[in-house]
Parts: structure tokens; C-alpha cells; sequence
């Protein structure tokens, strides 16, 4: 299946200084399953929040429990792969062969980035904060995770 647009996963439920009952909690992301191509962005998590000048980063985001596998079909990405999310471990996106734009992924405490090495090029791409932030010469080594 194709999703034509954007698709963002925030997690502001633990966070929010609002009353959070008029949060609705999504816990069934199963017609996610078979997607084959997000023809936007694909973003999960948020890099801060601002309630009225109350910024906070995303660091418990429930989705990355799942180890991302509702896109173990996800084939392309027309715009950005952006994670921000407290996720660890591997990511998940053994069929992934195009990403469109940007590939970010910041404060995820990722430390396998085999997955996706195969889309990684010089000038697309930044890795920071996380448990393991290779470089593109790490990359290029054959250096995907540590």
C-alpha cells in the first residue's frame, strides 16, 4: 500500500502540561502493516516541544517499543526519514531502498544502523546524540554498528 503524504508519530502524552484526557492513546497500529511507500516524510518523535515557551525533548516515545516492525515493508520514502525517539537498539528497515530527502536521526540511542547503510551517502544524512554516530567514512568502512 501507498500512503500519499506524511507520516508523523509524536508522543506528547507524558509531557504535555495539559490536561492529557483530551488525548486520544492510539495502541492498535496494525493498518500500518504492508505499507510499502510513504510518499512524504516519515518522522518519529519530536526534537522538542514548545507549550508556550515550555520546550522539553522527546525522551519516552512508546512507538519505538514496537522495534519498528510495521515497516518491515516500508520499500521507499519520497521526503525524510527523521527519528527522534527514544528507540535503542537496531532499526528496523531491512527492505528500505530509497530514501527521497534527508535521513535524521538524533537522541535515539541507536547503536545498528545496518539496515539502512545501503542509503546513506555523503551529503545526506546526520546521526548525533545516539549510543553509536558513525560517519560516513564509518559507512563506507562497512562500519554500521558498534
Amino acid at each position: 500500500e501507498i500512503l500519499d503524504g506524511n507520516l508523523v508519530f509524536e508522543d506528547h502524552h507524558k509531557l504535555a502540561p495539559q490536561d492529557q484526557s483530551s488525548y486520544p492513546l492510539i495502541t492498535d497500529l496494525s493498518p500500518l502493516i504492508g505499507i510499502t511507500e510513504i510518499r512524504g516524510d516519515l518522522k518519529i518523535g519530536l526534537k522538542s516541544i514548545d507549550y508556550d515557551n515550555w520546550a522539553t525533548p522527546f525522551i519516552n516515545f512508546r512507538f519505538c517499543n514496537e522495534n519498528l516492525s510495521f515497516f518491515k515493508e516500508l520499500r521507499k520514502i519520497g521526503g525524510n526519514l527523521e527519528i527522534y525517539a527514544n528507540c535503542g537498539g537496531a532499526l528496523n528497515f531491512s527492505n528500505l531502498e530509497e530514501v527521497g530527502g534527508q535521513i535524521i536521526i538524533k537522541g535515539a540511542r541507536i547503536n545498528d544502523y545496518c539496515a539502512i547503510s545501503s542509503l546513506i551517502t555523503e551529503n545526506n544524512f546526520e546521526i548525533s546524540e545516539n549510543i553509536y554516530n558513525p560517519t560516513f567514512e564509518d559507512f563506507q568502512a562497512g562500519n554500521c554498528s558498534n
